[in-house]
């Protein structure tokens, strides 16, 4: 938020068309605008193309003007003898505490949103139900501490071609072919600082290979080995945790 002195005027120049302007003024402030278009004679959504006001007050009042769907500049006026309060939104967004106001738009709709105090500013997000969150990568820069009361990860199924292959899954099932005691697994998660966790997942026991003995992560790849050579093709479910 910015103010305006008493009896002084500002020019915000630079603002698109999907911001508006947002004036806080007490009991007894008059204040009034204008909205200048960059370009009035190629503008046609904006009627007319110079928006002006009235004088607001002397009644306390918040009022947001736009947004105009064009950009321009603001010129506001403080008529009164103390300072006036404004500052610019977006649209569908005010950036401060925000009861009743529904659903939030973001407008366009293909723009970019970034929640990033400086400082020692902290980010919360705590709904009074649960929520979720979509197509996010979470820690991928930065990590830190997390809790989870479950975690779920899709599987990757590669069982049905058995021995050595390429599964990228953090998650994954792979088949140890018949006569085999091991399966190399090409996985773009792992590392070699990566913990791999395997463990048999079929209905009937293999009559040599009954168990998994270890596993040996690499950059790219891991291998898991069975404690014998398996009679027929064994089914095998991994989870990858990266380092």
């Amino acid at each position: 938020m910015a103010t305006l002195a008493a009896n002084s005027s500002v020019v915000l120049a630079s603002f698109t068309g999907t911001e508006r302007l947002s004036v806080v003024a007490n009991h007894n402030q008059l204040w009034r605008w204008v909205f200048e278009p960059y370009a009035t004679d190629t503008q046609t959504n904006l009627s007319p193309a110079k928006q002006t006001s009235r004088t607001h007050g002397p009644l306390a009042s918040s009022i947001a003007i736009g947004p105009m769907g064009v950009g321009g500049n603001w010129t506001l006026w403080n008529d009164s003898s103390s300072d006036l309060t404004y500052f610019l939104l977006y649209a569908n967004v005010t950036f401060q505490n925000i009861t009743g106001v529904g659903a939030i738009a973001l407008i366009p709709a293909n723009q970019n949103v970034v929640i990033s105090p400086t400082g020692t500013g902290t980010v919360t997000i705590n709904p009074a139900v649960q929520g979720s969150m979509q197509n996010v990568e979470i820690g991928s820069v930065t990590r830190r501490n997390a809790g989870f009361t479950a975690v779920y990860v899709n599987i990757v199924d590669s069982s049905g071609t058995p021995g050595n292959v390429t599964n990228n899954g953090g998650k994954g099932r792979v088949a140890i072919a018949a006569g085999q005691s091991s399966i190399v697994v090409t996985n773009s998660v792992t590392n070699a600082s990566a913990s791999v966790y395997a463990v048999i997942n079929q209905a009937t026991a293999d009559a040599t290979l009954t168990h998994i003995v270890r596993t040996v992560p690499a950059a790219g790849s891991f291998t898991i080995y069975g404690n014998a050579a398996a009679t027929a093709n064994v089914v095998v479910d991994f989870i990858v945790f990266g380092a």
